[in-house]
């Protein structure tokens, strides 16, 4: 049984760098996003209360939605009345200690996503997956920060994004995935935060600023973490991975690559644009 109860677009974000769920979470806070009738980001309790036991402990959907129309509750009667759900939650990436697991970027995700995808099955569901060179992202695991150790898989095995991004097309055929290029954070991170919550020019402008700090302060901290993490030979390697994963990405069907220089149009809904907004 799907959601039958919302019958909007869903934005679902799913991905490495750890600045993009904060994103939504800073944008969600905002006055002007949790009085805006077109959209809605779920937050983490709604998320834990109406998805994660279907998701992840088995529960049928029919019995939540039955006693979701019986006690005719909040939740659902608000999204009725919204035209899109924004969600963004590290549980369905993997657990935080496990984004790299056998060689391979959030293994189990394409699982966990096709369900909700499956939920969603009779509304329009994009999937937006954020990416970073590993040079940029493997440093900010909690298993390397906390033991302090080089990764095994490096250099003679690099995970690809490549294959998480094929995993996930083949157990989302008929959802649009797009994916981001979040080599250069400053430039991306606004226009991330603008098409997945739907946000016009007015709302752009006002989550600007947040978004602008959470960048800030990401930018910093990697600088930081990065510093002498890989030697020259192993940040080559990793360079031509990730250089191979974004050729291989552009070239899948009902996918789309956004890149700082490229930013399509067409994902900016209700007239915000990509620089309007202090890009």
């Amino acid at each position: 049984m799907s959601f039958d109860l919302f019958s909007g677009h869903v934005n679902v974000h799913i991905g490495a760098p750890n600045v993009a769920p904060v994103l939504l979470k800073k944008a969600a806070r905002t006055k002007a996003l949790r009085e805006d009738t077109t959209t809605h980001a779920m937050l983490n309790r709604e998320f834990r209360k109406y998805l994660k036991p279907i998701l992840l402990g088995g529960e049928d959907p029919n019995d939540l939605l039955a006693r979701a129309r019986t006690v005719q509750d909040p939740f659902f009667q608000m999204l009725k009345e919204r035209d899109v759900l924004a969600i963004s939650q590290h549980v369905l990436m993997a657990h935080p200690d496990y984004v790299v697991r056998d060689g391979l970027f959030l293994a189990g995700a394409e699982r966990r996503v096709a369900q909700l995808a499956d939920l969603f099955r009779h509304t329009t569901l994009d999937l937006h997956l954020t990416i970073q060179n590993p040079k940029t992202y493997v440093p900010f695991l909690p298993p390397v920060n906390r033991k302090g150790i080089d990764l095994a898989f490096l250099p003679e095995e690099i995970p690809s994004w490549l294959d998480l991004v094929t995993r996930l097309r083949q157990a989302c055929a008929d959802n649009r995935i797009v994916v981001w290029d979040f080599s250069d954070l400053a430039k991306m991170a606004l226009p991330f935060a603008i098409t997945l919550i739907n946000a016009d020019e007015a709302l752009a402008t006002t989550i600007a600023p947040y978004i602008d700090a959470s960048v800030q302060y990401d930018l910093t901290l990697s600088r930081v973490v990065q510093q002498d993490f890989f030697d020259r030979d192993a940040a080559r390697l990793v360079d031509r991975q990730y250089a191979r994963d974004l050729s291989g990405i552009a070239a899948l069907p009902n996918t789309i690559l956004v890149q700082s220089e490229d930013i399509p149009e067409e994902l900016f809904p209700k007239g915000a644009q990509a620089g309007g907004a202090s890009v």
